[in-house]
């Protein structure tokens, strides 16, 4: 069929032709130019065609020129990539889906309250979508409650997250700075009328004028007195007025001292102006109440020299109210001075012990005495008794009798069971009950070497300490390794020092120690089952040494001595003294 084409000539032939190979009809936009295929197409070239298309949409060459707009920002220049031809005339070329489109391929990604705006709001119907106008006053010109006044610019000052809200605005550049509560209110508090915003005035007056509780006596500067952060809160600085603000003072609000609401000039600057309720005293200690109290509090009353009266102040009388003592506060004058008047309640020995409790009292602390022990009685205090509290001897605040003397008057808890006397002291001292002073070399058994570094109750396992027995085996049995072999009487081999050392003469036996045998230890012959007595036979310990194997008997000592057994008598070597 191609070849039956190629022969037929003229403009009709042609169009045969182009009708032929042409795949479909183009869109109504490319109607003009459908029999000029050669205005898109090249033959036989089809990296040429995405120049072809440039050529007559020159406004997408320059947006790929510049890398903006929607096909400027895309990776693929070919425009077949996105748009297909030949579809018919009615078909749409544009493959876009406006329900998830993401704006932010374009110059203009949405934000705040344009995610939520419909396309049509902003690109008009008959329009291309790439000729909307990106300018706020092209949308937003009838919110322009400016008109227009403050620019075109509406971005300076309002964000797309709320048209209300303008936290891009930097007031500071109009010479008056928020700060304070001015940061925190809308504008149109200030800008009451939108239209002339830029002629508003910077005085408080302007705005506040109907606050002002003063009503223009302390002038139109309120910043000498009051702060942005807060109307009632006032930085005044009172010392300028004569009466600085201390203490309490500084804490109270204004309105507690200028009564009269705006007349901050007539308040009374004494005491009395305002504390005349106040006065317990009704008046009868004068009226300078700041003799005694100050300014940081009331009930107190610091400025009060009591030295200055008959009954200076110490110790723990610094430290009690005014009241505690004064109980009548419009009679402070007459107040009694003596320990009684006041501590009658407190006096455990209900008068027994007089009336001048300073004897063994004083102000500092009551518990604390200071009766001197050793002069007055017959029984001074050393050691413990020292330490010791009064009422651990004298258990009875209120008695005439004085105490026993005696240790077992207070020491009832004789764990001895008197079977030790009554003179405590005799073992014991005051400085340490636990801590004995016994002289143990009394008795029958002086303590010597090891026995005089035991505690006591490593003997005595009662406290009836004289019912010890004092034989070796009642506190050794369980270290005799000789399970009574050797008797009861252990001093006939150990000694007090230790226990290890023996003091045991061999020569009382039938086997006295001589040469090497003297320094051997006791259990390389006492072998564990051997019984006490041992055979005197060499070979019964020397087995094991005889090289001989028995060739010469059992009598080793006919040849070798004790002193080593590396020897031989001379008789046996031939060597003669």
């Amino acid at each position: 069929m191609l070849l039956a084409i190629g022969l037929v000539g003229g403009s009709a032939e042609a169009g045969l032709l182009e009708r032929a190979l042409m795949p479909g009809k183009v869109i109504q936009g490319h109607q003009p130019y459908e029999a000029e295929c050669e205005r898109c197409h090249s033959s036989f070239d089809k990296e040429q065609q995405p120049q072809l298309c440039l050529d007559c949409h020159k406004e997408i060459a320059s947006e790929l020129k510049v890398k903006r707009g929607l096909h400027g920002r895309q990776s693929s220049q070919r425009c077949v990539d996105c748009h297909s031809e030949h579809l018919g005339v009615g078909a749409s070329i544009v493959r876009l889906d406006q329900s998830t489109f993401d704006h932010a391929l374009t110059d203009f990604a949405l934000t705040g309250k344009h995610k939520e705006a419909q396309c049509s709001g902003c690109h008009a119907a008959g329009k291309k979508h790439r000729e909307a106008n990106s300018s706020c006053v092209s949308c937003h010109r009838q919110d322009n409650r400016h008109q227009s006044e403050l620019g075109d610019g509406c971005g300076d000052c309002h964000s797309t997250g709320g048209w209300k809200t303008t936290t891009h605005f930097d007031h500071a550049l109009t010479g008056f700075t928020l700060l304070g509560a001015h940061a925190r209110v809308e504008c149109g508090l200030c800008h009451v009328d939108s239209a002339v915003s830029k002629r508003l005035a910077h005085d408080c007056t302007s705005c506040h004028q109907q606050d002002d509780p003063h009503r223009g006596s302390m002038g139109e500067d309120c910043a000498q007195c009051h702060v942005e952060s807060d109307w009632k809160t006032a930085r005044f600085d009172h010392q300028q007025t004569g009466f600085a603000l201390l203490g309490k003072h500084a804490e109270a609000s204004c309105g507690d001292c200028h009564k009269t609401r705006g007349d901050y000039r007539g308040a009374p600057n004494t005491c009395k102006g305002c504390h005349a309720a106040d006065d317990r005293h009704r008046g009868t200690l004068g009226d300078r109440c700041d003799s005694c109290h100050d300014s940081r509090r009331w009930q107190q009353a610091p400025g009060f020299d009591h030295s200055r009266t008959r009954f200076t102040l110490v110790g723990g009388h610094l430290r009690s109210d005014c009241k505690a003592c004064h109980v009548d506060a419009t009679h402070f004058r007459d107040t009694r001075m003596e320990c009684v008047d006041c501590h009658r309640q407190d006096d455990s020995h209900q008068g027994r012990n007089g009336l001048q409790c300073g004897d063994c009292h004083d102000a500092r602390d009551w518990k604390t005495s200071l009766f001197d022990h050793d002069r007055a009685t017959a029984f001074a205090l050393r050691g413990s008794h020292r330490k010791a509290r009064c009422e651990a001897c004298h258990v009875e605040a209120v008695t005439a009798a004085k105490p026993g003397s005696q240790c077992i008057d207070c020491h009832v808890d004789d764990v001895h069971q008197t079977r030790l006397g009554r003179q405590c002291g005799n073992c014991h001292r005051e400085q340490d009950w636990k801590t004995s002073t016994h002289n143990h070399d009394l008795g029958g058994f002086p303590l010597i070497g090891g026995h005089r570094q035991v505690a006591c109750g490593d003997c005595h396992r009662t406290q009836l300490f004289a019912d010890t027995d004092s034989a070796c085996s009642s506190c050794h049995r369980k270290d005799d390794a000789h399970a009574g072999r050797y008797g009861a009487d252990c001093g006939r081999c150990h000694v007090a020092r230790d226990w290890q050392i023996w003091d045991f003469d061999h020569g009382s036996t039938a086997f006295a120690l001589s040469g090497s045998h003297e320094r051997a230890r006791c259990a390389s012959c006492h072998r564990p089952g051997t019984g006490p007595t041992l055979s005197r036979q060499c070979a019964s310990c020397h087995a094991q040494d005889d090289v001989h194997d028995g060739g010469f008997g059992r009598r080793c000592a006919r040849c070798h001595t004790t002193t080593s057994f590396s020897e031989v008598t001379p008789r046996v070597s031939g060597q003669t003294p």
